[in-house]
């Protein structure tokens, strides 16, 4: 049983899905001088919902020290954000014509994952 389908159908009225383009990032090339530029993976198109942080979200970031326009993503589907230790991260997500960077993951299920996104200026 899918609960994310479930969810979706009940609060779709209270927040609407958005269509969401999910660009993963397989890894980074190091440049001479140092830098990391991300690699990214073919982009997947699917719907999701867009809410404000929960209080308990916002003392967590607060906590990662992160100062910047943020919200809190449900995505159908396993992502991920940064992962160090397999140089693989940098998602960004692009819906209503801006561009967020997946900063921290909350919540992963089989079916569903819940991001914590920072706007990209």
């Amino acid at each position: 049983m899918n609960l994310n389908t479930l969810a979706a159908a009940v609060t779709g009225s209270i927040t609407p899905l958005t269509l969401i383009t999910i660009t993963p990032e397989v890894g980074y090339t190091t440049a001479p001088d140092g830098t990391l530029t991300p690699t990214p993976s073919t982009a997947v198109q699917t719907y999701g919902q867009v809410q404000a942080l929960s209080q308990t979200d916002l003392r967590q970031v607060e906590g990662l020290n992160l100062q910047a326009e943020m919200a809190s993503v449900y995505l159908p589907g396993e992502w991920s954000g940064v992962i160090r230790g397999t140089q693989q991260g940098g998602t960004t997500l692009a819906f209503n014509g801006q561009t967020w960077l997946v900063v921290f993951v909350p919540e992963q299920w089989p079916n569903w994952t819940r991001v914590i996104v920072c706007l990209q200026r």
